[in-house]
């Protein structure tokens, strides 16, 4: 709203030259000079491009409620080749005036925006929905996919950790002195000081409920990797009675030391295929995060900005199809590929991801471009401060007492017979007074 008053105030005071402006053309007709008809001047390419601008500043405005002076739309529409009356000469300077009026009234509008607005802002506005949505489609299978399989991961550890420790207690707890049978008897339960046969019975119960939910998360998990990484049982999977029998305990557990064998020995199984379909998916999905995620992150954050941009611009009228869109998206791009690299150099007063950092990136290129010139900028300084104590340390002090100084200048400056502690104290106030002595450019508020 204030811009549309702005611009009312600038249209009151907008004058139209009368006739009285173009005494030079009138002075020139007298003089016989030949002029056009009226129809091929009205209708020269130029006059016609300047009245249809015209047209659309004076809808616009009407549209708006600005308020146009009448001068103004006379001289607009007494352009018109039906409409033209009098020297066609005058009625051209007065449009182009009229219109040179409008379009500094009307800033930021123009009559490019209108047209642009009109014409191509739907094409516009579809064509970024569009790639929104496609990008949309690719980035959330992915993230979905990447977060399953990390927290798949996460569990199967947990449960191999688990197992591990359990297996480690039966070991403990069963010697392996339970094979020995005592006069052709069946061998007997021998456990170790300290341990129960409850616990012993409990603890092959969690191992076989382990090994269980190893195998299961196993088998989900290579559904996001499939063909690489072999299942140790696939000759097993379609016979029920063997898979019981792997995976599940005797409900006679008639030997607890045999069975404990058999089933760490399952579980290393189980734990090989289990940890190689971790490093699969970690492999697999740590280069999709890290390198193709962020590139998409930063390009739907630059759709995202164009249209919020366009929409602004569309509400104001002053949408304009612009090229530069597309290079907005191939920077976005770099961006998103390159953000990693920078990660130390951005200050962040709240932890954010690299994933929400690329689409920062992608939504906001400009500013992560000019962090980019500023390192470079420090970068610089830093490497020339470098070299100025490496260029000191190529004259010690000590060779330049070795050797007779006899030039003027030199002995002006450093003095005669002077040692080396001395000699360096003479040379830094000599190159800081020439330093002080040396004229300093002029400011801009100065001049």
């Amino acid at each position: 709203m204030d811009d549309v008053l702005e611009i009312g105030q600038r249209l009151e005071s907008i004058e139209v030259p009368g006739s009285g402006d173009c005494a030079s053309d009138a002075t020139a007709e007298a003089a016989g000079m030949r002029t056009a008809p009226a129809e091929q001047i009205l209708s020269s390419p130029m006059v016609t491009e300047t009245r249809a601008d015209a047209e659309l500043f004076v809808q616009y405005a009407a549209g708006a409620g600005i308020e146009v002076p009448d001068d103004i739309r006379r001289a607009v529409f007494a352009a018109s080749p039906l409409r033209a009356m009098g020297d066609p000469e005058l009625v051209a300077t007065n449009l182009l005036g009229a219109t040179t009026k409008l379009a500094r009234g009307l800033y930021p509008v123009t009559a490019a925006s209108l047209r642009s607005t009109n014409d191509d802002a739907d094409r516009t506005v579809g064509t970024l929905r569009r790639a929104a949505i496609v990008l949309a489609a690719i980035i959330l299978p992915i993230s979905v996919s990447s977060f399953v399989t990390s927290a798949i991961s996460e569990a199967i550890r947990q449960d191999i950790d688990a197992a591990t420790s359990i297996a480690l207690k039966l070991r403990a707890e069963l010697p392996p002195q339970q094979d020995a049978q005592i006069g052709g008897a069946k061998s007997q339960l021998v456990l170790a000081p300290g341990a129960s046969e409850f616990d012993v019975f409990m603890q092959l119960q969690q191992f076989a409920e382990t090994i269980r939910a190893i195998d299961g998360r196993a088998l989900q998990l290579r559904w996001f990797v499939p063909f690489m990484v072999s299942d140790p049982w696939q000759a097993f999977r379609s016979d029920p009675d063997k898979m019981r029998g792997l995976l599940q305990l005797d409900p006679a557990l008639a030997d607890p030391a045999k069975i404990a064998r058999e089933k760490i020995r399952i579980f290393q199984e189980a734990r090989f295929y289990g940890e190689s379909l971790r490093e699969a998916v970690s492999v697999v999905y740590g280069a999709i995060t890290s390198c193709i995620l962020p590139v998409l992150y930063s390009i739907l954050g630059a759709c995202a900005y164009l249209l919020m941009k366009s929409a602004d611009d569309i509400k104001k009228r002053r949408f304009v199809k612009s090229h530069a869109d597309m290079a907005r998206f191939v920077i976005a791009g770099i961006g998103g590929g390159v953000v990693g690299l920078f990660n130390f150099a951005i200050a962040q007063p709240v932890s954010v991801s690299p994933l929400a950092l690329a689409f920062l990136v992608g939504y906001a290129v400009d500013v992560f471009f000019t962090l980019l010139q500023t390192l470079v900028m420090n970068f610089t300084r830093r490497l020339t401060a470098a070299e100025a104590p490496a260029a000191v340390s190529a004259h010690p002090p000590g060779t330049l007492s070795s050797a007779p100084i006899s030039t003027p200048t030199a002995s002006q400056v450093l003095g005669p017979q002077i040692g080396p502690a001395g000699l360096e104290t003479r040379v830094r106030s000599a190159v800081a007074s020439a330093a002080r002595d040396q004229p300093r450019p002029i400011s801009r508020q100065a001049a």
